[in-house]
């Protein structure tokens, strides 16, 4: 029943941009790089499930899972998948923690940021290593939640004496007893993509329930 929905892939000119630049590259992920073929030739239907399948040498399931990935979640999830079990690590725990030092500095002069292709001509300059690939570097990034193409904005507080008195009263508040009778209810927000039906519903009629079109694509995302 999963498979028979369809997910409409639109990419926007940057999202675009980075699968065009990372399938020029020379050395890169094969996975990934099918992934990002996928992604290409299935923007806005331009060829069918078989003909991607035909070109990219894959399966009809892979492409209608980096669809679904692509709509349901974002481009980074769509192009990349879970670490795979039974595999040789290819680096030494020194290795990897020469990565984790780079990634934690400020990237070089004229880069707004580490990238996998900066990080990998890092270690193969600091370490043993002949060669690195990108999914390796990415992997490992993961596994020690380091996210260097991630910002967070954050509110620096003045510590004057109304911030502080302020932070003393929610202390206070969470440190009372329990009370069934006055519950502390908090909130907080998370960011979701957003999808949304291609054509509308057909309401339900006597001797017909309601019909709904099985594409679907990405319409933004929201915080929650």
């Amino acid at each position: 029943i999963v498979m028979n929905r369809k997910y409409i892939v639109e990419l926007s000119e940057e999202e675009k941009q980075e699968l065009v630049d990372y399938c020029k590259k020379g050395m890169v992920n094969v996975r990934k790089y099918k992934r990002a073929a996928i992604l290409l030739k299935a923007d806005r239907c331009r060829y069918t499930t078989e003909q991607i399948c035909e070109a990219v040498q894959v399966s009809s399931s892979t492409v209608f899972r980096v669809k679904r990935q692509f709509v349901e979640e974002n481009l980074a999830a769509a192009l990349n998948e879970g670490a795979r079990s039974g595999a040789m690590r290819k680096t030494s725990a020194k290795d990897e923690a020469t990565l984790i030092a780079t990634v934690c500095t400020k990237p070089p002069t004229g880069h707004a940021r580490w990238t996998l292709s900066l990080l990998g001509e890092r270690l193969v300059t600091l370490t043993d290593l002949d060669s690195i690939s990108y999914e390796t570097i990415r992997r490992r990034l993961k596994e020690n939640a380091l996210k260097p193409w991630q910002k967070k904005m954050w509110c620096v507080a003045t510590m004057d004496a109304e911030y502080i008195a302020r932070m003393e009263h929610v202390l206070e508040l969470y440190a009372e007893p329990a009370d069934e009778l006055n519950p502390i209810i908090n909130f907080d927000e998370a960011m979701k993509q957003l999808v949304d039906d291609t054509r509308p519903a057909q309401p339900m009629k006597p001797g017909q329930t309601k019909r709904l079109d099985y594409e679907y694509k990405r319409v933004g995302v929201a915080n929650l």
